[in-house]
């Protein structure tokens, strides 16, 4: 087993520039009230923040690159 996480254990990127985070992987750990969340970067740094704040990130069939899809329906 790989000691790094993958990318799709991460599957969401962080859009703004609240603790120096923006454009890093993240993952969603909870979803509270008013759109808050708990999320997780690949280094084990946890943050609350808002869903407002993440765009999951999709691979495209074709090429395999990854698309910017917004998505408020979390899981």
């Amino acid at each position: 087993m790989s000691e790094y996480p993958s990318y799709s254990d991460f599957p969401y990127t962080y859009r703004w520039t609240n603790g120096g985070r923006q454009g890093q992987q993240c993952r969603l750990l909870a979803v509270g009230t008013m759109y808050a969340c708990l999320i997780e970067f690949p280094d084990g740094f946890k943050m609350v923040s808002t869903v407002n704040a993440l765009r999951e990130e999709v691979r495209g069939a074709s090429d395999g690159e990854p698309e910017a899809q917004l998505s408020y329906a979390f899981k």
